[in-house]
């Protein structure tokens, strides 16, 4: 028998995993829709145009609040002993007791997330209409963009955000969420700070540039340059594609050491 990986054992923790989760996660989603369905009968009724604009709202903070939540509650049932003990006695690898959670708090949760809305916000959307005499508009979280940029841009930073707490999940033993937020803010601060010192050192200070921001236009080249291109090329590229890789590594072996 594969000692890493074996599609039954696999099979097996996933269905542990989904069973100790599915009640809690039910339930959430059910008030959360609560939750819309009163706010959407006040928008409906007082400014239709509006309520696919509401759902582009609730529709991010289900799909970015939920992947938090749930990424950061992966490991919730190893935070003491008798349940660290239950841990390592399932007859599953460290890879497995890794991957299943990974992918129940990211893919399959994405996939809930996005269908659950799309349905739901087509149920709400034709019951309003209906009642109240307006337009049928259906909610397309596929074509929901941020600025010129192409539609599928806004879910870019979802597997940062799913990362950070996953790898909170397996770092910090108790309450990882709080945790895991407290340190994104140290880090989120220690990066602007340098990027300010290294601006500085690139460029000498900001003194020479005459920066109207309503004018991008009319920026030193250097400045313009740094800031509309390189920047945002390596930012992009380094959050979206770099941190996430390699938080997922070190979330592997921060697990692998905690069964240690």
């Amino acid at each position: 028998m594969n000692q890493i990986f074996d599609i039954n054992r696999t099979l097996s923790l996933f269905k542990l995993n989904l069973s100790l989760n599915k009640k809690a996660i039910l339930l959430a989603i059910a008030g959360f829709f609560g939750f819309v369905f009163i706010t959407s009968f006040f928008v409906a009724n007082n400014a239709p145009a509006l309520l696919n604009n509401m759902h582009t709202i609730f529709y991010f903070i289900l799909l970015y609040g939920g992947v938090a939540l749930i990424a950061g509650q992966s490991y919730s049932h190893i935070n003491s002993t008798e349940k660290s003990i239950a841990h390592l006695s399932l007859p599953a690898s460290t890879f497995e007791k890794y991957i299943v959670p990974w992918l129940l708090s990211g893919i399959i949760w994405a996939i809930v997330a996005i269908g659950s809305y799309m349905l739901y916000s087509m149920l709400i959307n034709g019951l309003w209409s209906g009642v109240m005499g307006f337009s049928y508009d259906a909610f397309n979280p596929f074509s929901l963009r941020m600025g010129p940029e192409s539609a599928n841009q806004v879910y870019l930073p979802y597997f940062l955000m799913h990362s950070v707490f996953f790898l909170g999940a397996t770092a910090f033993q108790k309450h990882a969420i709080p945790k895991t937020l407290l340190t994104g803010f140290v880090v989120q601060s220690l990066f602007t700070f340098l990027n300010l010192i290294f601006i500085m050192i690139l460029f000498g200070g900001f003194g020479d540039f005459n920066v109207n921001i309503n004018h991008p236009e009319n920026w030193n080249p250097d400045f313009n340059y740094f800031f509309l291109d390189f920047l945002p090329r390596f930012i992009k590229t380094t959050f979206v594609y770099v941190v996430p890789v390699i938080f997922y590594v070190a979330a592997f072996f921060k697990l692998k050491e905690r069964e240690v």
